[in-house]
Parts: structure tokens; sequence; C-alpha cells
């Protein structure tokens, strides 16, 4: 199936997730080394403006790949990192963790999921958890918030920057990346995520709960960027014009357990992809050599609206689909 189909019934599906009401809007990009189609639909919200080249998103837990994940691969070219580092070569005041930066970015370091105290949740926290850890070999892979706000760490360690000023220093002024950032300049430009009791409409701030309370950016969420940004970074990245074509090689190659260094793996090696709970989506078809780009802010008003996690399934099927249409 050729891009331009594939844009024609993807952008139908939004269209009618739009007039279902299970989406306010969406901007979507689809690319190849051919085209590159870029489109908006739908509002910001119920009676806010439209959907626009400037509308900014959440980008959740897609900040994991288009900053965090990036920048380790680029470490790692600079000979900084390697996928066998240890993590207590980095911080040896903690010699128990002995997990190697690469099972970290495949989830495989054997941390739980998540800290399930989200109102008490700091920086601190994490040093706790991480000093009393007991590192195991060959833990299967547990997708973790707490691998990336660590991956988060080292990359702060090795760079003596936060992340805001490591990612805009090394990806997104290098990519022209312009509107991408842990901090939007005007929170009216931002699609609002959700209405809380306890923080009102969520707009322009990060959504994530942990990285609104850790004070400073996060590895694992808490990125805004535009559509046409991540336009920029699905180009450079199948143009291997973020880091070299070595570690592009390697997360075309790599699947264990439906996962690739940073990236899930959608059905066979090469098929890369990543969602955001804000309502994001990046796939990248590095046998096809194509990617797309989905910003959507699904969970407004309310989370409690689940109906877009089939429709993006659907995306996904569509989108790496090897059948003629």
């Amino acid at each position: 199936m050729n891009l331009q189909k594939v844009a024609e019934k993807i952008s139908d599906l939004l269209d009618k997730s739009i007039k279902a009401q299970i989406i306010p809007g969406a901007g979507l990009t689809l690319l190849d080394e051919d085209e590159i189609s870029i489109s908006f639909r739908g509002k910001m919200g119920r009676r806010l403006c439209h959907v626009n080249s400037t509308t900014l998103y959440d980008l959740a837990s897609l900040t994991k790949v288009v900053g965090t994940t990036s920048r380790l691969l680029q470490l790692i070219d600079e000979g900084k990192l390697g996928y066998e580092t240890e993590i207590s070569e980095i911080f040896p005041q903690y010699p128990n963790l002995r997990m190697s930066i690469g099972q970290v970015m495949l989830h495989r370091a054997g941390f739980i999921a998540d800290f399930s105290d989200k109102q008490h949740f700091s920086e601190q926290m994490i040093w706790r958890y991480l000093a009393d850890f007991q590192y195991r070999e060959n833990q299967p892979m547990l997708y973790s918030d707490v691998d990336f706000l660590l991956l988060g760490l080292v990359i702060e360690k090795l760079d003596a920057l936060d992340l805001e000023e490591s990612f805009q220093k090394h990806i997104f002024q290098r990519l022209n990346m312009q509107h991408t950032s842990f901090f939007p300049p005007d929170p009216s430009l931002c699609a609002p995520t959700e209405y809380s009791a306890e923080r009102g409409q969520i707009q322009g701030i990060v959504h994530d709960r942990k990285a609104f309370l850790l004070g400073k950016p996060a590895g694992h969420a808490g990125l805004f960027s535009s559509v046409e940004d991540i336009s920029k970074f699905l180009l450079n990245f199948l143009e291997a014009g973020i880091f070299s074509k070595q570690r592009l090689k390697e997360l075309k190659d790599t699947n264990f357990d439906g996962r690739s260094y940073g990236w899930a793996v959608y059905t066979k090696a090469g098929q890369l992809y990543h969602t955001g709970f804000t309502g994001g989506l990046i796939c990248i078809d590095l046998n096809r050599g194509r990617a797309l780009g989905l910003l959507s802010n699904s969970i407004y008003p309310s989370r409690s609206d689940k109906r877009f996690i089939a429709v993006r399934r659907l995306i996904c099927d569509l989108f790496f689909s090897e059948r003629k249409f």
C-alpha cells in the first residue's frame, strides 16, 4: 500500500473519531524518502480553536523516544556509553545497580512498572528505591517508567546539563525543532490534556503526575511538540541524521520480547513504534523507510473515555500493513 493510500485511510479514521467525539482533534504526518504529508483536523477542545501548525501537544511517553533514547544513542556514538555499561559505573555510590544501559533501555532491568505513591513523588523517592534494589540477571521485559527516569538521570550526569538543555543542544537545535521543549512559552498554543478536580484544566504544563512533581525535566514524560517538529524528527531518524547508521541498524535488527532499544516492536524487527498516554503515536518502518507521527489529546476532557486506544491500534495496523489495498 503506497503512502498516499495509507494517509487517506488513516485520515478517514481520524475524521470519524472526531465526529464520534472520541478525540477533539489531531495532527498527522506521514513520510518516506519521496514525500512528506502533514495535515490537521478538529479542534484543541470544545469551544477552543482549530488544530493548526502552531498547536503544541504534550508528548507524554513519546518523550522516551524523541528525547531520552535519541540522546542515549548519541552518547553511545560519542563513546561515553555502551549498551553493556553498567549503571553502577555511572553512579559508583550505588554498586548494587549492576544492570546495563541496554537492559534498562529494553525494560529488562527488573524494576517495578511504576511507583504506587504518586502524591508524594520526588527525586529522593527514585534514589531510595534504587539504593534498596537487588539486581537479578535475566529479567523478563516489564515496561517501566522507572527505567526512563533513571536513564534521564544518566544523561544529566554525563552531559552535566538538565534534560531541557541537553535535548535542545544535541537534538532539537540540530534538527531545527523550534517548538519542542519541556517548557512551552505560550500555554494558549497547547492543546489541553485533561480536566482534573485537583489541577483543573491542564494546559501548557506537563500532565504526567511524576514529571509534574519532579520539579525538573524528566526522562519518561514532559516534552511538548508540534506535528511539524515531529515530522523533522522522523525524517532525520530515517536518514540517520540524529545518530549513526550503526545505531539505526541496531534499532532495526533488535527484538527482545517485543522491544528494541527504547522502542516497542510492532510485529517484527524493524517495525518500531511508541505511544503516549495523552494520545500520541509514532510509528517507524525501517524495513520500508517510512514513518508516521500522530499527536492528539485523546484523554481530554477525561481519561475515562478509552475508545481511542482501539483506533490507535487500527492506525498501527494500517501503517505497518504489507497488504495491497
